[in-house]
């Protein structure tokens, strides 16, 4: 079962009643507010109450009365607490064509609707449908610098309900795994979203079913990484834990794309599969027992999830909310690090030279801007840190690949100048840091 709805009225109970049952064949609870008191126990306002606090979003449909040809008062007291309870994304107004509103509605978004068709309950339900799948606007970086409010957000919402529909926390539910993922939290992540889904399945469907599969599939990939001794990149993954991952993904992405809408949850769920998709093919390739005609699959497969997923990311980039937040120039770039970094090894093995270049001058590219501080929303002092050593670690492979080009000799300077600090810093360090390093003294 959906949300529980609180559906108030004034007039006449029969749109509500109406709403209702139309809601429930999209198996929502429809509640019309006043139903089945008992004077015994009950007073009207006492069960309205109890109904608003046991729901967790509300539709209210204003008619005039009969008995005076005004709206009734007590649905303000009702509309007024729901707005407190629920906040405005989860409260649906909507007004007969001749209902007449205080001055204190102007600025509202009020639907206007004709009570006396049938065909209201249309419109009532279209647009309560439309709320359901609102965008989350905020800077995504933002959203990941803070990711234990993230973690909160999405507790509260699972375990006991929020302000937010299960649309948007499907997406937060995404970006939450991309910041666990971003600051080496994925064990506890994991951890977390498994018990949440083990105890409160229940309140877990549709599209934040997906997201939250979608979470713990990658997790179980990420957790199980190994590594060989001895080999600086060597980190592989076993050929079940891809398949695993490959079969969940191509059904999840099956299931989204029952619907052929433009859908932002769907958009931002695609990428990251697809992008986590090019990551596992990677990983997969540098299993000790994967053949190397199995290794040229794997990097040939990992060529086509990336470029479909710039495809989706160049699509998603002149998106009006994306343009106006960042997004592009913060964690849409940072995907298209990851990829492009991916396209320059992937190229690299199987031999296509003037592609892997392409693909190494544009990943440094991005990545000097990722660490330059030019993306937009704030970004937690760590990951600035992580994209200012994954730009060294670029200029590193470029150098690594013995290319000669003019200013080599200023990257050779600049990964020494890097080196010098992370010792003066006593910088904790990762392989990625103890892979520059090792270049480093090597070269010299």
């Amino acid at each position: 079962m959906k949300d529980t709805v609180f559906i108030g009225w004034s007039g006449s109970v029969a749109v509500a009643e109406k709403v209702a049952k139309r809601l429930a064949d999209d198996n929502y609870c429809g509640k019309p507010g006043g139903q089945n008191t008992d004077d015994n126990k009950l007073s009207i306002i006492d069960k309205v109450l109890g109904d608003l606090r046991e729901s967790d979003q509300a539709i209210f449909i204003l008619q005039n009365r009969n008995i005076d040809n005004a709206v009734s008062s007590n649905i303000y007291f009702e509309l007024g607490y729901a707005i407190a309870r629920f906040g405005l994304n989860k409260v649906h107004l909507f007004r007969d064509k001749d209902v007449v509103l205080p001055s204190d509605f102007n600025g509202f978004l009020i639907n206007e609707i004709d009570t006396s068709t049938d065909e209201c309950i249309d419109v009532i339900i279209k647009e309560f449908k439309q709320k359901q799948r609102r965008a989350v606007t905020i800077n995504k970086m933002e959203l990941i610098s803070h990711r234990y409010q993230l973690k909160n957000l999405i507790n509260e919402h699972i375990s006991d309900g929020s302000k937010y529909s299960d649309y948007e926390v499907a997406q937060y539910v995404l970006f939450y795994m991309q910041a666990s993922h971003m600051f080496g939290e994925e064990r506890e992540c994991y951890e977390e979203i498994l018990r949440l889904n083990d105890v409160y399945s229940t309140n877990i469907h549709g599209d934040l079913s997906i997201a939250v599969n979608i979470c713990l599939t990658f997790f179980e990939v990420i957790i199980s990484i190994a590594s060989t001794p001895g080999k600086s990149e060597g980190e592989y993954i076993t050929r079940e834990h891809f398949r695993k991952l490959k079969r969940r993904y191509e059904s999840y992405m099956s299931e989204l794309n029952q619907n052929d809408a433009k859908d932002i949850f769907r958009q931002w769920a695609e990428i990251f599969m697809y992008e986590q998709l090019t990551y596992s093919c990677m990983l997969i390739a540098n299993n000790p027992e994967t053949t190397d005609d199995r290794k040229i699959d794997y990097y040939t497969n990992s060529i086509t999830y990336a470029n479909k997923c710039l495809g989706l990311i160049e699509a998603m980039e002149k998106e009006d909310t994306i343009i106006k937040n960042g997004d592009g120039k913060g964690i849409l770039a940072l995907l298209k690090a990851y990829l492009t970094r991916n396209l320059y090894f992937a190229e690299k093995y199987l031999g296509n030279e003037s592609l892997w270049k392409d693909w190494l001058e544009k990943t440094i590219k991005i990545r000097q801007g990722l660490s330059s501080g030019t993306m937009e929303g704030s970004v937690d002092t760590k990951l600035s840190k992580t994209f200012e050593m994954e730009y060294y670690l670029s200029i590193k492979d470029k150098l690594a690949s013995c290319i000669d080009y003019s200013g080599r000799k200023d990257d050779l300077e600049d990964i020494e100048c890097y080196v010098r600090k992370i010792e003066n810093e006593n910088a904790r360090e990762n392989v990625y840091i103890s892979q520059i390093r090792a270049w480093y003294n090597n070269a010299n």
